[in-house]
């Protein structure tokens, strides 16, 4: 807080002295600005008038007359901040931010009218209002904090607070592109921000939704080279490698997300209802993708035991319940020719038959399976 500057051209008597002191102890007690007074002047006068209002509508009339009369002089700061306190009384959202504004521009780590000017943007429904404020703060909060006294309370919690206007920013965007943007902001200020674990998925997808094809699984990767054990990252390389064929690229991310999966409590901040939902998704998925995949390659065994763990998962999805049954199927037919296990030809029929009920590409072959089945090894 800087010392008010009072200069007079001329003695006065001292009454008028006493007004001065008066002045002065305003100006020291709810002021970061310094105001000067020429008595003689019209903005001196004007000044004076100011200073002497109680009622705090025509104290702001006369604020906004200062302002733009008279925005050159040395009091220029000091009206632009009482204005700033009274559009806040007035909830005056438009005209404190452009306010402050100026008053940033005069001081980049003035971090009260930063302050206030966050919370006034994140009132309104305008995201990138609020983004911007948020950001704005942010870097405000981060100068403040290296400044001589600083308070490192206020830094903290405007600096929490934006963090938090900018994930709320983020979450409820529809555009992908600057949710991305927001996000990322966010984890490149601090990885291990609470917020930006919490929109870690948002973000991910946003990005993949957003980007190119042969740009979706080098970001995967590359996020997947800081955090490897993340289960989100995981779960978008599994999908990305199969969209683009590369079966033993999204066999690896499957059964590492596996791994993670049963060792993984339940994340901070993350309810347990929540946390049990999204991990039996993933583990389900996953298993359908390394049960598929292995069959592919041979491995009939190993298939039979991933695809069934995943069949509860899918029966509220039929095109890839149909998928796996069909492929139980086969496994089952496979093993049963080199076993001659019964509960082997069991269960390859069992699951040709639930196939052939779903309406899908693989009913008619499921259908002739059944047939071929019943040939081969004399069932009825």
């Amino acid at each position: 807080m800087f010392p008010c500057c009072i200069r007079l051209q001329k003695i006065r008597p001292v009454a008028w002295c006493l007004v001065v002191v008066l002045f002065a102890g305003v100006c020291l007690a709810d002021s970061r600005h310094r105001y000067e007074i020429d008595p003689e002047s019209p903005d001196g006068t004007l000044l004076q008038q100011i200073l002497q209002e109680s009622s705090s509508d025509h104290r702001r009339e006369l604020l906004e007359r200062y302002l733009n009369q008279f925005p050159q002089t040395k009091s220029i700061a000091w009206i632009e901040e009482q204005l700033l306190e009274a559009y806040a009384q007035n909830q005056d959202v438009e005209h404190l931010l452009a306010l402050a504004e100026k008053l940033l521009a005069l001081d980049s780590a003035d971090l009260g009218t930063a302050n206030r000017a966050l919370r006034a943007a994140s009132t309104g429904k305008d995201l990138d209002l609020r983004a911007k404020w948020a950001n704005l703060a942010w870097e405000v909060a981060h100068r403040a904090a290296t400044t001589p006294n600083a308070d490192q309370g206020l830094v903290a919690e405007v600096t929490n607070f934006a963090d938090f206007v900018l994930y709320t920013a983020a979450h409820e965007t529809g555009d992908l592109g600057k949710k991305t943007e927001y996000f990322r902001t966010l984890e490149q200020r601090d990885p291990d921000n609470e917020y930006v674990r919490s929109g870690r998925l948002e973000y991910i997808n946003a990005v993949i939704e957003t980007a190119s094809p042969e740009q979706r699984l080098p970001f995967v990767e590359k996020e997947l080279a800081r955090t490897p054990n993340d289960e989100d990252l995981l779960f978008a390389g599994t999908q990305e490698a199969a969209r683009l064929n590369r079966d033993a690229q999204a066999l690896n991310y499957s059964l590492r997300l596996l791994s993670v999966l049963a060792k993984r409590a339940t994340p901070t901040g993350l309810a347990e209802a929540d946390w049990a939902k999204k991990r039996s998704q993933y583990i389900s998925i996953a298993s359908w993708y390394a049960g598929s995949i292995y069959s592919k390659q041979g491995e009939y065994g190993p298939s039979d035991r991933y695809l069934t763990a995943a069949l509860s998962y899918l029966l509220d999805k039929p095109g890839m319940l149909a998928a796996a049954y069909y492929t139980l199927g086969y496994n089952n037919y496979t093993l049963a020719n080199d076993s001659r296990d019964p509960a082997r030809v069991r269960d390859a029929l069992r699951y040709n038959q639930l196939c052939a009920n779903i309406k899908s590409p693989y009913q008619a072959s499921a259908q002739k399976n059944l047939e071929a089945l019943k040939v081969e090894f004399h069932l009825e």
